[in-house]
């Protein structure tokens, strides 16, 4: 049996699922995705969602939102760095002062860009017809004008904060 790395797609994949769950179920219990570690310190890791039965159907309310906002007009989500954005916030418990905000968008900003060994999400090739020269992760004006800052915190932050590792 082989399992890939758990990455912010998987992980919002599992959470939309979890949501579903949590909003069907009578008493819904976790939820656990199992892959291998993101930051390769271990061979494997275990992600849990706790049920969420109150506010699943909000959540789900609210990614559909996003879901028919981008399909009338290009939306400002990109999911591994606006994730790595939003990880790196909760560190201070979603402190928005600048420096705060410089210290997650150091990281952001460098999985857009991409380098010699990883590609950015500006090299996705869908991204580069739309936002080919712009990058929301260049600096905090650019990041609180674009949409992705609010997106980000929107989309990631009640599945951060209901998720263990």
């Amino acid at each position: 049996c082989d399992f890939g790395q758990v990455t912010p797609g998987r992980l919002l994949t599992q959470w939309i699922h979890h949501l579903a769950y949590c909003a069907v179920v009578e008493l819904p219990g976790p939820t656990q995705l199992i892959g291998r570690d993101p930051d390769k310190r271990k061979p494997a890791v275990v992600f849990e969602f706790a049920p969420v039965k109150e506010q699943a159907g909000s959540l789900i309310e609210k990614l559909v939102r996003y879901f028919r906002l981008g399909s009338t007009r290009t939306l400002p989500f990109f999911c591994t760095p606006c994730f790595h954005l939003v990880k790196d916030l909760s560190k201070r418990e979603y402190d928005l002062d600048d420096a705060s905000l410089e210290k997650a968008l150091s990281k952001a900003g460098a999985l857009w860009s991409g380098n010699n060994f990883v590609a950015g999400e500006v090299q996705n090739r869908y991204t580069s017809l739309v936002f080919k020269d712009i990058n929301p992760f260049a600096n905090l004006d650019t990041l609180r004008q674009s949409g992705a800052l609010d997106i980000g915190l929107s989309i990631f932050k009640p599945m951060l904060e209901n998720m263990n590792t």
